[in-house]
């Protein structure tokens, strides 16, 4: 029952969308069986398919490897709470650079309550230092993060494991 409901309701959406330029053709439609008319569907999308030009796929791309040098500072692999803001300068009151992910790479030293970042940008930021905490991951509790190195554009690369 269903099946003709359906069939009868796809049958409905044709004749509409042929409306009465194309009469004759929706009543030759209304009398074909469902097979008869998905194989009809299928006939025109495959002559649809034929006339389109497809341009040739390209071949995939050389895996280009970045090459990460070493930093210039000691940087440690913490967690903090994600999208917080990272500041440029150590005070709440300054411009935010971008925001925190799970792990950021930080420097060792605090300055005025907050602890000097590493962000994503290759800018260095600050955030709270009481945010930045252990490095922790709930997915993989026996799991490290190290800075495996930088990018050229100084943003810190982060080896998980």
């Amino acid at each position: 029952m269903m099946a003709i409901n359906r069939t009868k309701l796809a049958t409905a959406a044709i004749l509409a969308a042929v409306g009465a330029s194309g009469g004759a053709e929706a009543q030759q439609t209304a009398s074909l069986t469902p097979q008869a008319e998905i194989d009809r569907l299928e006939a025109l999308s495959a002559q649809r398919n034929a006339s389109m030009h497809h341009a040739p796929m390209s071949a995939p791309r050389a895996n280009t490897r970045t090459v990460l040098r070493q930093p210039d500072h000691l940087w440690v692999c913490m967690s903090t709470t994600p999208w917080q803001p990272v500041y440029s300068s150590p005070d709440y009151r300054s411009p935010p650079i971008g925001q925190t992910t799970s792990q950021v790479a930080v420097n060792g030293g605090w300055i005025n309550g907050f602890a000097q970042v590493l962000h994503y940008n290759g800018k260095i930021g600050f955030i709270p230092a009481n945010s930045a905490r252990p490095y922790s991951n709930p997915v993989k509790p026996n799991g490290s993060c190290s800075i495996a190195g930088v990018k050229p554009d100084g943003s810190p690369v982060f080896a998980l494991r």
